[in-house]
């Protein structure tokens, strides 16, 4: 006698005896298809395997030794494939117009998930587990019961929780062999086989019903609602070859190998922007064309402060064999959504999200993001001021600082008019002079002077900038090392120095780049001793430190929180070195708070960070190939792939030394001449 597929399924959906949901009838026939017009709120289930309404705890891999939690998981696998049965019985009920290959197909696949529930469970019980010793959750269920179509279906279960299962398959097979279950690792390798054929099958509907003009990846990442993400569709260990066996194209295995969502925690929402002091000073103009183009190329920056899941605004999504490299030397991968820049993306519309962390804060990013996370005060505007900065070293100087720091005369004067920058400069104790306007960054709008008469670009150049915001004047010091130190501010205002290194510039004051290994690394004998002179906790450290929390706390004081950053740095007076300990306050993200992120990925105590143009890059990562797993161990690896003139690498090992060779980058502490007095 036969049985129907609607009975059948119905008996698997709607039973609540272990037995309704093995039952597996000798023949089966589709004759007479009926439509289930709903999905139940849940499916029937046996006591033994009922519903909770706590998610019970996954044993942990290092748990995985012991019999009792081994089985365990064995019996969160088995709840899985019942879901799965569940799931396709549903199917089976909704669309009974679906193709009949379609249906035999599916009917095919829940005779074999009952055979993997029932090896599950047996070698469970085996190791003395049963299935009230562990919770029921109902996640696939609630994913994938309001199925519209069978398309639907076949994207959430076999491209999504199916293809996972390989990953899954491979992971705990390699952990069961590693405690000595050699029994449940023959199952996971098994059962691996079965899923490779029901992706291969999914991949098949799937193509069939997709748009044929739109590749794999898109059609499946565009179908896809949250919970529901790309994330889901990979487990722990990425299973390359067993996707490809599938039919899964080349191309499809990279973009996912590389594609980050987050799986329930809420994510931080980064993005690139570079230019907050312009938009400070002028908030109803456009940067220079120069600058929009650094925030476009450099959007990738922020890709080294992601944790799992968070997201990073991009203009333009990287390609996959640019970001596999990045992940495979330790960088966690955030989810990349493009957007213009101005407006806030639609994909991000509904997304709850944890906040918003752009690269600095001013009217223009906190007008573009959603209201609840926008987080400019007026009161940041004096902050980002060089001015602000200025009145932060005058105040610490005029304290009676040690006689190897900056004393009050080379603190700089803050002018408004014409008169009161020909006055500083006839007090000024240099030779030479930098006018740096208020909100300038990173070595734009400054200029020198000698002394003599002011020249008429001059004049042009300082009446153009006071009609908006003051300058600063101040000694052009022979500078022989720039610091770079990264504090935080919290919300309840406490303050902690999270690292400091030094960094290079160029003549002109713009950024090159970071030393990322120990400070004293590869400096003269000479300089050393020198630091390690006024070192220690009584000198050099004891000054940061100070520094660092009167910073902070005048930071706090005008409700600011998060990270900030002090140029600091080093040079030459009366042939001695001195130390200055405040050059200007970042009140947001640094290149030096990305170097000290970088770092963490470095398994070599030479590595640097550096700009470089393009065409170096390639040779470098020619002559110096990127080597380790987890993290960089020697070699070039690009950080940035945008259009421009320059990208960011990472250089360690002998690729680091080679650089600080060739580029020079110390030359100005190996040509001093100094006396070690302090």
């Amino acid at each position: 006698m036969s049985t129907e597929i609607t009975q059948l399924a119905e008996q698997l959906l709607f039973g609540d005896r272990l037995e309704d949901k093995l039952c597996r009838p000798s023949k089966v026939t589709d004759c007479h298809p009926e439509r289930l017009s709903a999905a139940p709120a849940l499916p029937g289930r046996p006591n033994s395997a009922a519903w909770t309404k706590s998610k019970s705890p996954f044993p942990k891999e290092s748990a995985l030794g012991d019999d009792f939690e081994r089985g365990r998981a064995l019996l969160f696998f088995a709840n899985h494939e019942l879901l799965a049965i569940e799931l396709m019985a549903l199917c089976l009920l909704r669309f009974p117009d679906a193709p009949s290959p379609f249906r035999k197909g599916l009917l095919n696949t829940i005779f074999e998930e009952q055979d993997h529930f029932l090896r599950y469970y047996s070698r469970a019980s085996e190791l003395g587990v049963g299935l009230e010793d562990v919770g029921v959750n109902r996640f696939f269920w609630d994913c994938l019961s309001d199925m519209n179509d069978p398309f639907d279906f076949v994207v959430g279960m076999a491209m999504t929780f199916e293809q996972a299962n390989l990953d899954h398959c491979i992971h705990y097979k390699a952990l069961f062999e590693r405690v000595g279950d050699s029994k449940s690792a023959e199952i996971m390798a098994s059962i691996y086989a079965d899923e490779i054929r029901h992706l291969r099958q999914g991949i098949r509907w799937f193509r069939h019903w997709k748009d044929p003009s739109v590749t794999d990846f898109t059609a499946h990442e565009g179908h896809l609602k949250l919970p529901l993400s790309m994330a889901r569709a990979k487990g722990r260990t990425y299973d390359v070859n067993g996707r490809i066996a599938a039919g899964l194209t080349p191309d499809y295995v990279e973009q996912l190998q590389v594609t980050s969502v987050s799986k329930g925690r809420l994510p931080n929402v980064l993005v690139f922007w570079p230019n907050v002091e312009t938009y400070i000073a002028h908030p109803s103009q456009q940067p220079p064309m120069k600058a929009l183009n650094l925030a476009k190329e450099c959007d990738l920056l922020p890709i080294l402060q992601a944790r799992h899941g968070d997201i990073l605004l991009v203009h333009k999504k990287p390609a996959s064999h640019f970001l596999k490299p990045l992940q495979q030397c330790g960088l966690t991968l955030p989810q990349f959504v493009e957007w213009d820049g101005t407006h806030w993306p639609d994909q991000l519309s509904e997304r709850r999200i944890q906040s918003v962390q752009p690269w600095g804060w001013c009217p223009v990013i906190s007008g573009t993001v959603p209201r609840k996370h926008r987080r400019w005060q007026e009161s940041y505007r004096v902050l980002h001021s060089k001015k602000w900065s200025t009145k932060m070293l005058k105040e610490w100087a005029d304290d009676g600082p040690p006689s190897w720091c900056s004393q009050p005369d080379l603190v700089g004067k803050v002018c408004c008019s014409l008169e009161e920058i020909i006055q500083a400069r006839s007090q000024c104790q240099t030779d030479w002079m930098v006018l740096k306007s208020e909100f300038g960054t990173a070595g734009r709008q400054t200029i020198r002077l000698s002394k003599g008469p002011l020249s008429v670009s001059h004049r042009n150049w300082i009446n153009r900038q006071l009609r908006t915001q003051c300058i600063v004047a101040e000694p052009w010091l022979n500078r022989v090392m720039d610091l770079s130190v990264q504090l935080s501010v919290s919300k309840n205002g406490n303050i902690a120095l999270l690292g400091w290194n030094r960094f290079w510039t160029t003549a002109n004051g713009q950024y090159r780049g970071h030393w990322l290994g120990s400070i004293h690394r590869h400096l003269p004998e000479r300089f050393r001793r020198w630091m390690y002179k006024v070192g220690g906790s009584k000198g050099l450290n004891l000054i940061i430190n100070q520094v660092v929390q009167r910073v902070g706390k005048s930071l706090a004081d005008n409700g600011y929180f998060g990270t900030a950053g002090i140029d600091m740095l080093i040079h030459l007076r009366n042939g001695k070195f001195t130390f200055r300990p405040i050059v200007e306050v970042n009140p947001r993200y640094t290149m030096g708070q990305m170097a000290i992120e970088a770092q963490k990925i470095c398994r070599n105590p030479d590595a640097l960070f550096l700009w470089v143009s393009h065409q170096d890059a390639e040779v470098l990562e020619r002559k110096f190939p990127a080597t380790g797993s987890g993290g960089l161990e020697s070699g070039t690896l690009k950080l940035t792939n945008g259009r421009g003139p320059h990208c960011a690498i990472l250089a360690v090992g002998d690729a680091a030394v080679y650089l600080l060779e060739r580029e020079k980058l110390d030359a100005s502490i190996k040509d001093a001449s100094f006396d070690l007095g302090v």
